[in-house]
């Protein structure tokens, strides 16, 4: 590749680049002996989103770039990924606000009613020993007790 062509080199590829479906930096692969003369052409090409390298070098770093996307992604799945997690914080909140919270208010509102009932029950057998109590002292007092040895008397 001559040095007149590879300027334009970085130009045809950043054409190439798409945010949506691309990465956002481009690799251009040059003859080694135009990128040894290439020397404002990187600024450029860089500016473009391009990074020139030679051909003796392109396999490598080609690899090394294709690792880091698997490894890290790219900023898409970087972003795709924040708005999975947006939407299921916002999913979390929507059950705890709406279904938990509604739970705790039923299952306070279940032990108050319990806790009513059990005061209610506990009165009833309060009275009815208290009511037991009363026969039993009824039973014991001296107009009875003499009923009952004049019987035993008869």
């Amino acid at each position: 590749m001559s040095s007149a062509r590879s300027p334009r080199a970085p130009k045809e590829v950043a054409q190439y680049l798409d945010p949506a479906v691309t990465s956002q930096v481009a690799v251009a692969a040059v003859p080694d002996a135009a990128y040894a003369v290439l020397k404002r052409a990187h600024a450029d090409a860089w500016a473009k989103g391009v990074v020139i390298v030679p051909y003796s070098s392109a396999l490598p770093i080609v690899l090394f770039l294709y690792s880091l996307v698997q490894r890290f992604g790219d900023t898409a799945d970087v972003q795709a990924s924040l708005a999975e997690v947006s939407a299921a914080l916002e999913a979390m909140g929507a059950v705890v606000e709406n279904k938990l919270a509604r739970a705790a208010t039923m299952l306070t509102n279940g032990a108050d009613e319990l806790r009513s009932n059990l005061g209610k029950a506990r009165g009833s057998i309060a009275r009815a020993g208290i009511g037991e109590r009363a026969r039993c002292v009824i039973s014991a007092t001296p107009e009875r007790a003499g009923s009952r040895s004049s019987r035993e008397i008869d």
